[in-house]
C-alpha cells in the first residue's frame, strides 16, 4: 500500500514539472529544502529531513517515519548590465551606456521526493527525490547594427541569451551503524540537460568585400549564433553523518562530476547590409561579387552539433552544535570544482553561412575557477512545532574577467541571507523560507588589443540581486 501511494505521488507531481519549469527564467538555485535554505545553506552536519538526498544523503537514516514531500522555490532576479563594447573608443552596435535588463519574470522550480522508512532493518531508508540543483536563464536585447547599416531584415529582438536546466532524479538509501551514532548514504543522479547560448558573432567584410567598400559600417557582418541541445548525464553522492555525542554531529559529503552530453543545432545566421544604390551604381561596376553583399538579405546555416558540458565535483563538511535542547547551530564549507568548466568543445557537421567551407568544430571558453563557499546556521525553537531559522552564506564567483559574459550572469562575490519558519503537526510539516543574495558590482573595460572577431567577454558594468522564497509541505506516515 505505501509503495502504491508512492508511485501515485510521483506520476501526478511528475505531470507539474514540465509546466512549472518551462517558462521559467533566473539564476542558479543555492541549494535545496526550505530547511537547508533557511540555514544558509549549511546543512551537511545536520541533514535531517528530505533534503539531505541533496546536501548529505547520509542524513537521511535517521528519519523517524515515512514520508512524502512537495517544495516549490519561486526566483525573482534582478540584474542589470550596462555595456561598454568599444574598439580603440569605436562603438560596434552594442548600446552603450545604458542600462539594460532581462525580461522581467518571476519563475518557480518544483521538488518532490518520497521515501521508505524500514525501521526493522537498522533504520534503513530508501527512495526518490527529484530536483533541481541548475538553473539559469537570461534573454537581452543587447546590440543593432549601426546606423547607416541599413539590414532590411530586423536583427533578433533577443540577441544574447544563456539558458541552462539541469533535473536531476535521484534515487539515495542509508542505513544507520554503531547503535545509531553512524550513518552512511548514498544516491544516484540521472540528470536531463538543456542548454541553449545566443550571442552576437562580429565577422569582418574582408574578403568578402574589398577593402575600399568595407568602411564603417561595412566592415563588420553580425552573425546571430544560436546554438540549443538536450543530453544525459551520470552521477552520484556519499554522505557520512557521525553523531559525537547528544549537542555535536559532524557530516561529510561528495558529489562526482557529471557530464552531460548534449546534442542538437547550432543555426548561424547573417545579416547582410541593404544599399542597392551603392551596390549597383559604385561596388558593382568594380567587384560584381561584393556588391551581392549590398542588397539586405541574410545568410544562414544549420549545424548538426555535439558538445559536453562538465558540471562540477563538490565536497564539504559540516557541524551542528545543540548549546541547548531548542537551540542549533550549524557551520558548513564546501568546495565545488567548477576548474573542470574550461571550455565548451562542439563537433560539428555543416557549412559556413558566408564562405561555404565545412565547418567541424567550434568552442566556447569558460575558463572558470574552484569556489570554496562558507555556510552560517542558526536554528531557535519557542515551542516543540514552530521552528525559527537565520543563515549566511559567502560565495566567490567562478567566472573569470576574461570570460565574464551576461548570458551567465555570475559577475561578483555573492553574499546570501536567509530566514525561515517550520511548523510541525503530527503528521505533517509545513516550511518556509526567503533568501537575499547580493551580488558584488563589478566594471569590467574594455580589453586592449582585443578585436571585434576575437571578443570573447563582454565589457560593461555588472549589477544583480535576486530574492528566493521556498515553500514546503511534508506529509509522514
Amino acid at each position: 500500500m505505501r509503495f502504491r501511494n508512492l508511485v501515485i505521488f510521483f506520476f501526478l507531481i511528475f505531470l507539474l514539472i514540465y509546466p512549472l519549469n518551462s517558462h521559467s527564467s533566473g539564476l542558479t538555485p543555492s541549494g535545496v529544502g526550505t530547511k537547508a535554505l533557511g540555514l544558509g545553506g549549511a546543512f551537511r552536519g545536520l541533514a535531517d529531513d528530505w533534503s539531505a538526498s541533496y546536501w548529505n544523503p547520509a542524513g537521511l537514516a535517521f528519519q523517524t517515519k515515512s514520508e512524502v514531500n512537495f517544495s516549490i522555490m519561486v526566483l525573482n532576479p534582478r540584474p542589470k548590465f550596462t555595456p561598454d563594447v568599444t574598439f580603440d573608443g569605436w562603438g560596434v552596435g552594442y548600446r552603450n551606456g545604458i542600462k539594460w535588463y532581462p525580461d522581467d519574470k518571476t519563475f518557480s522550480l518544483p521538488s518532490f521526493s518520497g521515501f521508505l522508512k524500514f525501521p526493522e532493518l537498522n533504520g534503513f531508508i530508501t527512495g526518490l527525490a527529484f530536483f533541481i540543483p541548475y538553473r539559469s536563464s537570461f534573454e537581452w536585447d543587447l546590440f543593432d547594427p549601426l546606423p547607416g547599416y541599413n539590414n532590411n531584415i530586423p536583427y533578433p529582438g533577443i540577441d544574447h541569451k544563456g539558458d541552462l536546466t539541469v533535473l536531476d532524479f535521484h534515487p539515495s538509501v542509508a542505513r544507520q551503524f554503531m547503535e545509531g551514532k553512524l550513518s552512511l548514504g548514498a544516491g544516484i543522479s540521472i540528470q536531463k540537460g538543456d542548454l541553449t547560448l545566443r550571442r552576437v558573432d562580429l565577422v569582418p567584410t574582408e574578403p568578402f568585400v574589398t577593402s575600399f567598400f568595407n568602411n564603417r559600417p561595412f566592415d563588420l557582418f553580425p552573425v546571430d549564433n544560436r546554438f540549443e541541445g538536450d543530453g544525459w548525464g551520470f552521477g552520484g553522492n556519499i554522505g557520512l553523518l557521525y553523531k559525537a555525542s547528544p549537542k555535536f554531529q559532524i557530516g561529510v559529503s561528495v558529489r562526482s562530476p557529471i557530464t552531460l552530453k548534449l546534442s542538437g543545432t547550432r543555426t548561424l545566421t547573417v545579416y547582410l547590409p541593404y544599399d542597392t544604390s551603392f551596390a549597383r551604381n559604385v561596388v558593382q561596376p568594380v567587384d560584381s561579387v561584393a556588391a551581392n553583399y549590398f542588397y539586405g538579405y541574410t545568410l544562414s546555416s544549420i549545424l548538426d552539433s555535439d558538445t559536453k558540458f562538465k558540471l562540477p565535483a563538490d565536497f564539504g563538511v559540516g557541524i551542528a552544535v545543540m548549546p541547548y535542547s531548542n537551540l542549533t547551530v550549524t557551520v558548513d564549507v564546501n568546495l565545488t570544482t567548477w576548474s573542470s568548466l574550461k571550455e565548451l568543445k562542439f563537433e560539428e557537421k555543416g557549412k559556413d553561412p558566408l564562405t561555404g567551407k565545412e565547418i567541424t568544430g567550434y568552442s566556447v571558453p569558460f575558463e572558470w575557477k574552484d569556489a570554496t563557499r562558507f555556510s552560517l546556521g542558526l536554528q531557535y525553537m519557542p515551542h516543540k512545532s514552530l521552528a525559527l531559522r537565520a543563515g549566511y552564506f559567502l560565495d566567490p564567483t567562478p567566472t573569470p574577467d576574461k570570460t565574464l559574459t551576461p548570458l551567465f550572469f555570475n559577475s561578483g562575490e555573492k553574499n546570501g541571507y536567509t530566514l525561515g519558519v517550520g511548523y510541525k503537526g503530527e503528521s505533517f510539516e509545513l516550511g518556509y523560507s526567503y533568501e537575499f543574495t547580493g551580488y558584488k558590482e563589478k566594471f569590467l573595460k574594455p580589453t586592449e588589443g582585443v578585436t571585434p572577431s576575437s571578443l570573447i567577454n563582454l565589457p560593461g558594468r555588472y549589477e544583480n540581486g535576486n530574492h528566493t522564497s521556498y515553500f514546503t509541505f511534508t506529509y509522514k506516515f
